[in-house]
């Protein structure tokens, strides 16, 4: 799978390593109870408080036009690599 999708893991790409360790995680996640990482993934945070999870609303707080766009902008991006990966594993 790593090397057929060389686009999505290569080197060359910023996302290339990042995208191996989200597969290796998803598929040790799949184990389930089988899997030795599971006492590390129990004690992982629920949930996070990045700016991806804001609302509008509260990215307005901010005040800051260009690091909403940002935002904006990296959680598209964030969305476009998740989903050619989602392909990638279906």
């Amino acid at each position: 799978m790593f090397f057929n999708n060389p686009d999505l893991f290569g080197k060359h790409i910023g996302d290339g390593e990042d995208n191996v360790l989200n597969t290796f995680i998803m598929f040790e996640l799949g184990k389930g109870e089988k899997s030795f990482w599971k006492p590390m993934f129990d004690i992982w945070p629920k949930d996070t408080d990045i700016l991806f999870n804001w609302d509008e609303s509260d990215l307005e707080w901010l005040q800051d036009i260009t690091l909403v766009n940002d935002v904006q902008k990296h959680y598209q991006d964030f969305l476009t690599a998740w989903d050619k990966l989602y392909k990638c594993l279906s």
